[in-house]
């Protein structure tokens, strides 16, 4: 038997799709491990500020601002002080992208990864409500 393109067992909706991840996800330890990723993260931020510093500074000029387009072998050539500046410049590029970093704090921009693991996070923590009282 052929499946029909539309065939919600073939090709389940986007949001039944969604659901089911949700579903299937581990949330046992969530809460610690989302508070601990980006408590480290923002550790990094605050580690990495000097170099950072060096590399908005000096070397985006030189490399760029897109971090992906950095060669292999331009990272070889760079000293351990640039690779440093580089990877201060990586941590503020994940901390975007998570959703996170204006610079003073981890609050989570609207719409943003951050904020949906963080919602997702809260209604799992909810008092699950029996309908067997």
């Amino acid at each position: 038997m052929t499946r029909h393109r539309d065939d919600p067992v073939e090709n389940p909706h986007p949001h039944d799709r969604v659901a089911n991840a949700v579903r299937r996800a581990d949330w046992t330890n969530a809460d610690v491990e989302l508070r601990g990723l980006e408590q480290f993260l923002w550790r990094a931020i605050e580690a990495s500020a000097d170099a950072y510093d060096l590399w908005e500074g000096e070397l985006e000029a030189r490399f760029g601002d897109d971090p992906a387009a950095i060669s292999s072998d331009d990272l070889v050539a760079m000293d351990p002080e640039m690779r440093l500046a580089y990877v201060g410049y990586l941590i503020r590029c994940v901390a975007i992208l998570y959703g996170v970093h204006d610079g003073r704090s981890l609050e989570a921009r609207p719409g943003s990864l951050a904020e949906l693991l963080r919602e997702l996070n809260d209604i799992h923590q909810l008092p699950v409500i029996s309908d067997r009282s």
